[in-house]
Parts: C-alpha cells; sequence; structure tokens
C-alpha cells in the first residue's frame, strides 16, 4: 500500500536499495577509540602498582611480575613484556634482547637525549618491537619458558616460595606474600631469593628459579662490567618509569624438572 501523505517510510534504504548507516554503524569507529583509551588509562593505572616499584619487597617484586606475564596481552597487547623489560637491569634487558636477537638498548635513546617528540616516539616504538619480539617467542610451541605466560601447551603452575608457605600462589593476587621466605641480602643493594613453580593440581616441582636482584639508581654508575655496561641512570630513567629503590631482575637461573626440558639438569641461565 503506498503511503498517502506522500513520505517515504522506510528511511533506512535509498533508491537503489542500499542500506544508509545508521547511528549505530557510525558510533562504532567512535566507541572502539573510547574503549582503547579505556584499557589504556587502567594500564597506565595498573603501571602504578606494578612492578618496578620501590614499595615491594623482592618476593612481592618476583610474584607481581610472574602474575603479570601470566596475562601478557592485558590489558593491552604485550603489556605484560614491557614490563618485564621495564623490571629489568641494564645487563638483564641486554640478555633478553640477544636471546631473540634484538640489538641492545641503545644510550642515545636514553632518558638524557629525549628531547623531542621525535627520540621519544622512535623509543617507545623500539620497546614495543622488542617487546611484541620476546612474546613471540615466549609463545612457541614446546618452548620450556612458554610457562611463564601460560601458553597453549604449558603446565598451569602454582608459585611458591620455600619456608614461605604457599602465599606466592600466583593464580590470586600476589600482595599477601609472605616475608618468612629466605631471602639473601647482601646488604649492597642486591639479593637472591628462590622461587619454585609446581603444578597446580598434583604440587609436583616443575621449575625451580634463582632471581639475582638487584635495586635501581638515578645518580650512580651501573657497576657491572660484564654485559651492558651503562651508566645507571641512562637505563633506568629510558621509559621515565622506573621507580628509584625499585628492584629489578639483574639475571634468572632456571632448573627444570619437566622430563621434557632436560630434568635435573644444571641451572642453567635462561
Amino acid at each position: 500500500m503506498t503511503p498517502t501523505n506522500g513520505i517515504d517510510n522506510d528511511n533506512e534504504h535509498t533508491d537503489d536499495g542500499n542500506s544508509n548507516p545508521t547511528i549505530v554503524d557510525k558510533s562504532l569507529p567512535i566507541l572502539h577509540e573510547r574503549l582503547q583509551q579505556m584499557r589504556t588509562h587502567i594500564h597506565l593505572e595498573q603501571q602504578l602498582r606494578h612492578p618496578p616499584n620501590s614499595n615491594l619487597s623482592p618476593c612481592e617484586f618476583i610474584s607481581s611480575l610472574l602474575h603479570i606475564l601470566k596475562n601478557p596481552d592485558d590489558p593491552i597487547p604485550d603489556a605484560g613484556y614491557r614490563t618485564l623489560l621495564q623490571s629489568s637491569s641494564p645487563k638483564w634487558h641486554t640478555q633478553l634482547c640477544r636471546s631473540i636477537g634484538a640489538p641492545p638498548p641503545r644510550p642515545s635513546l636514553s632518558s638524557f637525549s629525549l628531547s623531542s617528540t621525535n627520540q621519544t616516539r622512535d623509543h617507545n616504538e623500539e620497546q614495543n618491537r622488542v617487546a611484541s619480539a620476546l612474546g613471540a617467542a615466549m609463545m612457541r610451541p614446546n618452548n620450556q619458558f612458554g610457562i611463564l605466560v601460560q601458553a597453549e601447551d604449558a603446565e598451569k603452575y602454582t608459585l611458591t616460595f620455600p619456608n614461605g608457605g604457599n602465599e606466592g600462589n600466583s593464580n590470586r593476587s600476589p600482595s599477601g606474600v609472605s616475608e618468612e621466605v629466605d631471602i639473601l641480602d647482601y646488604e649492597d643493594g642486591t639479593c637472591w631469593v628462590v622461587c619454585e613453580l609446581r603444578d597446580v593440581v598434583s604440587e609436583e616441582l616443575l621449575v625451580v628459579l634463582g632471581w639475582e636482584l638487584v635495586r635501581s639508581c638515578s645518580n650512580s654508575i651501573y657497576n657491572n662490567s660484564s654485559v651492558g655496561e651503562m651508566e645507571c641512570r641512562e637505563v633506568e630513567e629510558k621509559d621515565h618509569e622506573t621507580d628509584d629503590g625499585a628492584w629489578l631482575v639483574e639475571s634468572l637461573t632456571w632448573q627444570d624438572f619437566r622430563d621434557a626440558y632436560r630434568p635435573g639438569i644444571g641451572r642453567e641461565e635462561w
């Protein structure tokens, strides 16, 4: 029946039969942009509580870092890997880069030289590339380190600290880690902590990790002259996020007890 008022009631279609964009269709790009902005804002707020953070004890630092790595793309892609890079000393940051065939961090991109928007953007892009490559490497099938990022073929684990009960369980919030754990504090800004990854069901020992931690600094020279020698301040401030006095990963030993990964063979450094 033809409308008597002469008005086309089908405003959703053109004369050629194609649908016009609705208000919802037009709003989708704006909605996606706002959601991304919200995710980024949430990530930045979480970063304030994430390592590196001088308020975290050695065990809290380890528990929080492993908890973040279990969901490395939350709230934005590669967020966990960026946290790992930011929580690394110059030596360990260089080691991570070498493990994926990436060049070591360039002193020219330190905070001293980030005087322009272009330099800051180049630095962030470089960090994003390293984080993305690190994530791809850790997610590879049959990779013994895939357990840290809960790769598809990896075992589900519970984090425990020897002599510290089971309060370091990384399946829960890491805020309540016991301080009864044996921590070898050298009282020179470095310490040594051992933790275990155990099967979440059987509690079978899967991996033992030994963490050498070092406190960040802003005014002193980084004294380790082996790998990645450079001023501590240059690397610590590279993202303007490293908390002065926060614990950082200096080195990590890995002893794997799973049959697929040469069980019991010495503490091989990652």
